[in-house]
């Protein structure tokens, strides 16, 4: 069990290190087009969205994060206690509401599936919230350290036991 976390907790920092790769990825290229236009500011530059650029760093954020989420989910599930399962299945529903939507088996108003990364495009705040947090929860629930005795902190109600 021991090596299954450390090889989990690898495919996890390497998902990690995708996420970030493509967020830098999507600030460089606003960057750049802010560069080219002063005028505008940084938010209006990601919006401009050159290819096939935005494209693979949306991507990369979408692999990395769905890679982090699977697997520290799956850490969690198998590992954690009580309060960890429970925060990975919520983490876990999340992203799966987003990317069913993405899919096209949830339908969503105005949205035609045609890929995940054009949802994560036009809507960011929503692939931020339901995609990024999420991924970010499971890993941190895989890769934070464990109790060597789990405890509840719980004291007994009654200290006699009754004769009832």
């Amino acid at each position: 069990m021991t090596s299954l976390l450390k090889g989990a907790r690898l495919v996890i920092d390497v998902g990690l290190a995708l996420l970030a790769l493509g967020l830098l990825g999507l600030l460089v290229m606003a960057w750049v087009e802010y560069l080219h236009s002063p005028h505008i500011s940084l938010v209006d530059a990601y919006w401009i969205g050159r290819e096939p650029l935005t494209s693979m760093s949306i991507s990369t954020v979408l692999i990395g994060s769905a890679l982090s989420l699977v697997v520290g989910v799956v850490v969690a599930l198998l590992g954690g206690s009580w309060i960890r399962k429970l925060l990975a299945v919520a983490a876990l529903a999340a992203s799966a509401f987003w990317w069913l939507t993405a899919l096209g088996v949830i339908p969503y108003p105005h949205y035609r599936p045609i890929a995940p990364a054009t949802l994560a495009y036009s809507l960011p705040e929503s692939a931020a919230l339901f995609v990024l947090l999420p991924a970010l929860m499971a890993s941190a629930l895989a890769l934070a350290p464990r109790r060597a005795q789990p405890t509840s902190r719980m004291a007994p109600v009654h200290r006699d036991p009754s004769p009832h």
